[in-house]
């Protein structure tokens, strides 16, 4: 097996004769990096490199084995770990399987033929665990991106509304330097499923900030409720849900309005879609981006400081590098983004703004070739 396709191992103790020692004997086997320390094993994994296995020591100085091992599992669940225990470790030990869901114990010390065995056995595992984990993302993903685009044919306005805080999500993430994951994603596209609920007329009026009457705040304020109805029976979806709910602990349950609890105690997916929601209610209604984020900002408590000045960045270069073209429908193309509604000619709105264009659609906008509008369609394309 050639080095590029060795498995990557972390080991992790304060002894350098220790991990000297590991090295020279792994190395044929894995790919092994070491830190001489918990703190410098968690720079290391949050540097971007991915590992098989983290291999650390029960007693360190400044951070112990337990506290180490827990935060491998937060900053890296897929990766398999194993501690090194000594006969006085017991206790440490047992606080590491509550902490960090340890895979293996190896006594010191360990046999050079029994720690490699034991180190292929957690990278089948860990192997195992990736595969499962992109097939259910993969399917869970495909599979909502289905049911979302064929429920925006019955309700345009609010998928569209997805669409546009998504790419607020995105934007707000990548200022802060992280990646959208699945669930966060599903959660976005997901939020406003319940709108299939609402009368047509009732989901305009609400998509365009619209006075609602009595009746109409009602069935809206159930929109969260409903959304989790058609949700729950899904399996795999808590992470979902969880985002999801988090929303819904900022709200009061009919105004919609921010009860002004602290963001931080929220998870940030919750956090991050929250600000987005809001921000894309205000644009809906006309409001300037900059006047936006000021009337956010003006709601003390409601949303995380540092989210919001991520916002801000993003208003700051929001267009940059788009390029904006009136086209007909023949000649739209997957990925653009719609900048206005597109209506049929009978006023029927087809698709909302900010509506990334799919193949789907594009085969859609054909097959209505009789009502779809006849002039330009205004997009926005990034150029390759």
């Amino acid at each position: 097996m050639s080095p590029a396709q060795l498995d990557r191992i972390l080991c992790v103790d304060d002894d350098p004769t220790l991990l000297h020692s590991l090295s020279l004997s792994l190395r044929r086997h894995f790919e092994v990096r070491t830190a001489a320390s918990g703190q410098a094993g968690l720079e290391t994994l949050r540097s971007g490199e991915s590992f098989a296995v983290v291999i650390s020591d029960m007693q360190m100085p400044s951070m112990s084995g337990p506290t180490f091992l827990a935060a491998v599992r937060e900053i890296c669940p897929d990766t398999v770990r194993i501690v090194l225990t000594g006969r006085g470790d017991q206790e440490a030990a047992i606080e590491a399987v509550n902490q960090g869901q340890i895979f293996r114990f190896l006594s010191k010390p360990c046999p050079t033929e029994s720690l490699i065995s034991a180190l292929e056995v957690c990278v089948r595992q860990h192997h195992l665990i990736t595969a499962e984990r992109v097939l259910l993302e993969d399917t869970l993903r495909g599979s909502i991106r289905v049911l979302t685009n064929i429920l925006s044919v019955s309700q345009p306005a609010a998928f569209g509304r997805s669409s546009r805080i998504l790419g607020h999500v995105r934007q707000i993430a990548a200022q802060l330097g992280r990646r959208v994951d699945w669930q966060l994603e599903c959660a976005v596209m997901l939020s406003q499923l319940g709108c299939v609920t609402l009368p047509p007329d009732t989901a305009e009026r609400l998509y365009f900030g619209e006075k609602l009457d009595a009746s109409e705040r009602a069935m809206a304020a159930q929109i969260p409720d409903e959304t989790e109805r058609l949700l729950r029976d899904i399996p795999r979806l808590e992470g979902v849900l969880e985002i999801l709910a988090g929303v819904r602990r900022s709200f009061e349950p009919v105004t919609g309005e921010p009860k002004g609890a602290n963001g931080a105690a929220l998870p940030l997916g919750s956090r991050i879609l929250k600000l987005a929601t809001d921000y894309e209610a205000l644009e809906s209604r006309g409001e300037t981006g900059s006047k936006s984020l000021a009337t956010l900002a003006s709601r003390p408590g409601a949303y995380d400081p540092e989210l919001l000045t991520a916002m801000g960045q993003v208003i700051g270069t929001c267009g940059c590098g788009a390029r904006i073209q009136d086209l007909d429908v023949c000649d739209l193309r997957a990925g653009m983004i719609l900048v206005d509604d597109m209506r049929g000619r009978d006023g029927r709105l087809l698709l909302a703004r900010g509506r990334e264009l799919t193949r789907e659609v594009l085969t859609r906008l054909q097959n209505l070739s009789t009502t779809a509008p006849a002039g330009k369609v205004r997009v926005s394309a990034h150029d390759e």
